[in-house]
């Protein structure tokens, strides 16, 4: 029946100890009722699974593929950097992707996202500013509110706004669902009131598994539903009714309280060291180093007292060790400060307040040693800079320092700027000590050549222009199959509302065509090795205007004609490998498409086009000069430079690792098809 148990999945712990959530059929059945309508999918959709299935935004990607027979693209790396999750969806044609608030925020160009068609943000509650980029971009915008224990999502609003307060809207409640604002008592707040976020319906959760009194505390009986034996969920948020009836989140309700979350990660860790073999009593107190920026401080008394240094220190290794294996890094203090006794008030009670002015002397007897060497030395700036630290020894654990994971991708972020490197995430996790990471990071160029690449110069004139490797991949493929091409194309559709001065637009689109080689790049084969040559800047980019007012079928010859320009092939030997179509369909409404192959092309790109695009259009409209600088190199000199430098070692290394990797693989997958494979 709908009541019978779906699954079991259990909670990050990141507040705690994980909670297994019991999942029942009726939920999932009402998600996958809710999802296509909410998200306009279709068994056209492509869907990019992000999140693993053991997180409860993976079977939110999974019905929501399941529930219409849409496409799921599994991506082979999830550890993205820099634009390539842009890159990405609009290789794979992805229409509809739910994505963590807090990954968006680190592109460095959110406004790519907007190729899809439904960007549904994630986990943290996503800031006003990004909120406005991504709203400013044209992206149909999502803001799904919920948890594991409502079943994935509860609530959300097509592009929710921010409030004026800059609170964020998260907006209505969906399909069978009920959310109620209520005070310390239970009572129904006015709308504009602050208050405590419940929810009740379709969605809530059975309980935790094997965990009676915790199921009590946060699944209450909801004594405003009409059905008997209705529940609701404590979500520890706070919200209020906005106007338009839309829900608005302020808030957690348990950070601005003593029983917090904060409060909860304290307490666990505390339970956490008393339960250890050796430890007589253990303290955790919250050390603000900066502004909304804490750092957890354990304090602990021995069993055996009057121990040495090389005694305190195996204890404290095997303390870290021990909350390693039982939680999340998350947990993981920065300090262990070793105590003959934790100082307590005259009530009995621990002197927390004791404990913080300890703190400083602490540190006094921690043995320090200095970064040795260039590559220490570098990443101990980037350390103390990312983490906010005053000085890192060359023995320091990056994660002890306070980092995290979302730190950890920043760091590695700024390796290959910084000496010329790319490091996986799972390198940090496994030589998390700065010694040990600058011992990685050495082994990797010595056994790739120098530590930096020299830098990209323009090519002198009458050089014959290279291809990029990536370049000469999808050349490759398109010599080998023709028909494959039109896989590669790169459509954006925007939807233009407003008096529209065509002629800047197109003085726009020109300047375009003449700032960037890229896109007036052709591929002339030669004996069959091919070449870039460059289209002259006397021709232009070619834009197609057509006008819809008076046709009775609007909508049909709208969507024919834009397919037409997203699916028509490019012919690489004679360009344009670019081109725009301007589509009127009212007084002051238009339809435009720019489409481009993708070896001219890529997510990164897009944004770049789409940014100078409005800057362009924004100064020719008002008769304004072109506000753009110069550009110091172009695609073919960064060709020319990635030709040279990945040459020798380097080139040997990386197609060793490669062959490698792939050898003994089937040369066929055994999968069963629908289809007869070609």
């Amino acid at each position: 029946t709908s009541h019978h148990l779906a699954y079991v999945i259990y909670t990050s712990g990141s507040t705690g100890t994980p909670k297994g959530v019991m999942v029942e059929h009726g939920s999932i059945v009402n998600l996958a009722h809710t999802q296509p309508k909410l998200f306009a999918m279709t068994a056209q959709s492509h869907v990019m699974q992000l999140a693993p299935p053991l997180f409860d935004a993976g079977i939110w990607e999974l019905v929501m593929v399941l529930s219409v027979g849409a496409a799921l693209h599994l991506p082979f790396d999830t550890q993205w950097q820099g634009d390539q999750l842009a890159t990405y969806l609009v290789h794979n044609g992805i229409t509809h992707v739910t994505l963590p608030s807090a990954l968006v925020s680190r592109l460095s160009n959110p406004e790519t996202l907007s190729v899809v068609k439904a960007l549904i943000l994630v986990g943290e509650m996503p800031d006003a500013v990004l909120v406005g980029k991504l709203q400013a971009s044209g992206v149909t915008l999502f803001n799904a509110y919920g948890s594991m224990e409502t079943t994935v999502f509860a609530a959300t609003d097509e592009n929710a706004a921010v409030a004026e307060r800059r609170d964020i809207l998260i907006g209505r409640p969906i399909a069978n669902t009920r959310i109620y604002i209520l005070d310390d008592q239970c009572q129904l707040v006015p709308s504009g009131v602050v208050g405590e976020i419940y929810i009740g319906g379709a969605g809530v959760a059975r309980g935790y598994l094997n965990q009676p009194r915790l199921t009590a505390e946060r699944f209450l009986t909801d004594p405003y539903a009409q059905e008997h034996g209705a529940r609701m969920y404590r979500t520890g948020d706070l919200g209020r009714w906005g106007p338009g009836g839309l829900l608005e989140y302020v808030g957690s309700f348990e950070a601005r309280t003593k029983r917090g979350r904060f409060g909860e990660k304290l307490k666990e860790l505390e339970e956490l060291l008393k339960a250890y073999e050796g430890i007589k009593d253990a303290a955790v107190v919250a050390w603000e180093k900066e502004k909304d920026r804490k750092e957890l401080i354990a304090y602990v008394v021995s069993k055996q007292r009057g121990q040495d240094e090389s005694a305190q220190e195996k204890l404290e290794k095997e303390l870290r060790g021990h909350i390693r294996a039982q939680t999340v890094m998350q947990l993981m203090p920065t300090e262990i400060v070793q105590l003959d006794a934790l100082p307590l008030m005259s009530n009995g009670k621990i002197d927390r307040s004791a404990l913080l002015t300890l703190e400083t002397s602490a540190h006094a007897g921690v043995v320090f040693e200095e970064p040795e060497g260039e590559i220490e030395q570098a990443l101990a700036g980037i350390w103390e800079e990312l983490l906010g630290v005053q000085r890192v020894g060359r023995h320091d654990n990056f994660f002890e320092l306070g980092g995290h994971s979302l730190m950890a991708v920043r760091l590695l972020g700024r390796l290959p700027h910084a000496l010329g490197v790319y490091l996986p995430l799972g390198t940090l996790f496994a030589h998390p000590t700065l010694d040990a990471l600058a011992r990685t990071i050495s082994e990797t160029v010595d056994h790739l050549g120098v530590l930096t690449p020299h830098t990209i110069v323009p090519i002198a004139p009458g050089r014959v222009l290279p291809l990029s490797f990536a370049q000469q991949r999808l050349w490759f493929l398109v010599e080998l199959e023709a028909s494959i091409s039109v896989t590669y194309n790169i459509p954006l559709i925007l939807k233009l509302q407003g008096a529209l001065d065509v002629s800047a637009l197109r003085r726009s689109l020109d300047a375009l065509w003449a700032r960037h080689e890229a896109l007036r790049t052709i591929f002339v084969s030669t004996g069959g090795e091919p070449h870039v040559e460059l289209l002259s800047l006397e021709t232009c980019l070619p834009l197609r205007e057509l006008d819809l007012r008076d046709t009775s079928d609007l909508k049909t010859q709208l969507q024919k004609l834009c397919e037409e320009e997203a699916f028509s092939p490019f012919d690489l030997a004679h360009g344009p490998l670019i081109r725009a179509c301007l589509i009127r369909i009212a007084k002051q409404e238009y339809v435009f498409v720019l489409t481009q192959h993708h070896i001219v092309s890529d997510g990164w790109s897009m944004g770049v086009l789409t940014r100078e695009l409005n800057a362009l259009y924004a100064a020719f409209s008002q008769e304004c000069p072109n506000p753009l600088p110069p550009l110091a190199i172009q695609y073919p000199d960064y060709a020319a430079w990635q030709r040279q430098w990945l040459t020798g070692k380097r080139l040997r290394a990386q197609v060793d690792y490669w062959r490698q990797a792939l050898a003994g693989i089937p040369a066929l997958l055994n999968l069963p098809t629908d289809y007869p494979r070609p």
